[in-house]
């Protein structure tokens, strides 16, 4: 399985004021009910500047040195988008994040990250920059139980229980595709348009 991390450096580090950064995180497959699988294959993203990893093995800075179509999983780790319903610049910065997200995806991929956001408001985001029909995806807000990948810090013992989770899936390469009846409806109007100018 190959797992990319976003907003996380692959290797901790301390700021000036010695908060350690990019701890460790560990991996459990809660579909199969395994830690840290042998097959799994991480890889991290992170623009922060301090970040010592860079010039790595799967260590990226910007989106366009990631692979297009290799993922199986990305998983935001302390990105920047808090409830998205409170200020403009944080959607802003979600729908790139998600367009750049689905590019890296393989079909049936997923992301995963932890929200505090409706799963309606989500789709009216997305919809409204026309990502959901550029790659068909399906978007779906739910209880820590229930979501299949888990990527944590060592040593985290923090109750999730009443934690939301939104998980987006890369339904298919295409999206949805216009349909014949569409294309002579609106070729029928420009007819109609000619006709009256």
């Amino acid at each position: 399985m190959k797992i990319l991390v976003a907003c996380h450096c692959k290797e901790p580090h301390l700021e000036d004021n010695g908060l350690l950064l990019s701890p460790t995180l560990n991996f459990t497959n809660k579909l199969t009910k395994q830690f840290n699988p042998s097959d799994t294959e991480i890889h991290y993203i992170d623009q922060n500047p301090d970040c010592p990893a860079y010039g790595k093995e799967y260590q990226y800075y910007e989106w366009s040195e990631v692979p297009n179509n290799y993922f199986d999983l990305i998983w935001y780790e302390h990105c920047p988008i808090g409830p998205l319903e409170e200020d403009r610049q944080t959607r802003e910065i979600f729908q790139s994040l998600v367009s750049s997200s689905l590019e890296k995806l393989k079909t049936n991929g997923l992301i995963i990250t932890q929200t505090y956001t409706s799963e309606e408001f989500i789709k009216g985001i997305l919809q409204k920059v026309g990502i959901i029909y550029k790659y068909n995806i399906e978007t779906n807000v739910v209880l820590f139980k229930d979501i299949p990948y888990w990527l944590f810090r060592k040593g985290n013992h923090e109750n999730k229980s009443k934690d939301l989770y939104m998980i987006i899936k890369k339904s298919n390469k295409g999206g949805r595709k216009r349909t014949n009846k569409k294309r002579k409806k609106n070729k029928q109007k420009k007819t109609n348009k000619r006709k009256y100018n």
